[in-house]
């Protein structure tokens, strides 16, 4: 059985992880973590375009943070005992 150096570095990586309490392959998790990793986990699934500071993040084309509704709220707030 050929077994690679780079395979040999993982399955102990693994080992030690899970000795320590952390059920988690390195085989898997290769990148840095990051926002746009985090997206990434929804590749395909996401919809919606980023509001700023996150607009430059590759996410979905949907501009749904730009609806008026939500500028709004976000401007001037809700007041106490209103619906909506």
């Amino acid at each position: 059985m050929k077994i690679t150096l780079k395979k040999l570095k993982a399955v102990i990586t693994d080992r030690a992880m899970r000795l320590a309490g952390l059920d988690l392959k390195v085989e898997y998790v290769t990148a840095a973590p990051s926002a746009q990793n985090s997206l990434d986990l929804f590749k395909g699934e996401w919809t919606s375009k980023l509001p700023p500071p996150f607009e430059n993040l590759v996410a979905g084309e949907v501009r749904l943070f730009e609806d008026a509704r939500a500028c709004f709220i976000n401007r001037y707030g809700l007041r106490s005992g209103t619906s909506g």
